[in-house]
Formats: C-alpha cells, sequence, structure tokens
C-alpha cells in the first residue's frame, strides 16, 4: 500500500509510480536474480505507509543514479549496460519483524543491508525496541552487516551508538 495524495505535484506522482512498478518487480525477480546473478538487496523494515511512500522513491532514485553511473564508467555495448542496470541491488520492504527474519532466513547470502525503523509489530504486537532487536538478531547471523537506524525518537541514538550503527 503506497499513499498517493491528489494534491500532489505531478513529478511526486510519477516518481511513486515509478517505486510501486520497481517495488513489485523487485518482489517478483528476488528469487531469480539472487540465484542466477547473485545480486544483492537492501532491506527496508518500516510499517507506515506514509514514511515508506516518501523513503522508497528516494532510495530507488538513489540506487539508480549510483548504478547508472557506475555502468556509465564502463565502456562497453549497450547489452552489457541494460544488463548491468537490472543486477542493481533490489529493495525489499518488511512491514514488522517476522516478516523481515522470513526474508533474512530466505535470502541471507544476499543482504546488502537493513535499514529499520525501531518501532513496529514484532510477534502480532508493537514492540518499543523491535528495530533494535532485528539489528541484534541480523548482527548474530551477519556481524558485518551495515545497518541504518531511521527514528524521529532522538532517545534512540544512544542504543544505536551502542549497537554500532548509523
Amino acid at each position: 500500500t503506497f499513499i498517493v495524495r491528489p494534491h500532489f505535484c505531478l513529478e511526486r506522482r510519477v516518481k511513486n509510480f515509478f517505486t510501486m512498478v520497481k517495488h513489485v518487480e523487485d518482489k517478483i525477480n528476488l528469487e531469480n536474480d539472487t540465484k542466477i546473478a547473485l545480486v544483492r538487496f537492501i532491506l527496508v523494515v518500516e510499517d507506515s505507509p506514509m514514511y515508506y511512500s516518501r523513503y522508497l522513491p528516494l532510495l530507488y532514485q538513489a540506487v539508480l543514479e549510483q548504478t547508472t553511473r557506475i555502468i556509465n564508467d564502463v565502456s562497453t555495448d549497450d547489452l552489457y549496460k541494460v544488463l548491468k542496470l537490472r543486477a542493481r541491488p533490489k529493495i525489499l520492504l518488511a512491514t514488522n519483524y517476522d516478516e523481515a527474519i522470513d526474508i533474512f532466513n530466505r535470502y541471507s547470502d544476499y543482504l546488502f543491508c537493513l535499514i529499520t525503523d525501531v518501532k513496529f509489530n514484532k510477534g502480532g504486537e508493537v514492540a518499543e525496541t523491535a528495530g533494535f532487536d532485528l539489528v541484534k538478531f541480523l548482527r548474530s547471523k551477519k556481524k558485518e552487516i551495515p545497518v541504518i537506524i531511521q527514528s524521529s525518537n532522538s532517545e534512540h541514538a544512544h542504543e544505536a551508538h551502542n549497537l554500532k550503527v548509523t
């Protein structure tokens, strides 16, 4: 569920539509692309449609711009460039702890990084520290995984620092 309000400017609506299409493509292609092309993915954990509707378009834009820049630095044929663009990191959205753990368990070898909120559902109930619990679990399995914590609550900065995350 993405939020696209009618009063948004046309450019923002187009970006949200592009993000919805890319999100569906990433979910559909992840299984194949990880096994065949060893494509990595970014796991985003956010339960608020309002926030991920704003956040994911920015993330997709940044990933596509960086991938395009890397491809353009290599002088080769156009087919190679198209194939490399397809191999950009995928972005997967989980809206709760259990969904994030399921994705991690299925594709842990291909996890590029984690971007997570702090407060979201865990085991069917809202957990104040679900994001920190998720980081601890993932780090117990993959110690060097890069993590970004996103929170509007500045009190979470101390715990994020203790976990050595941004």
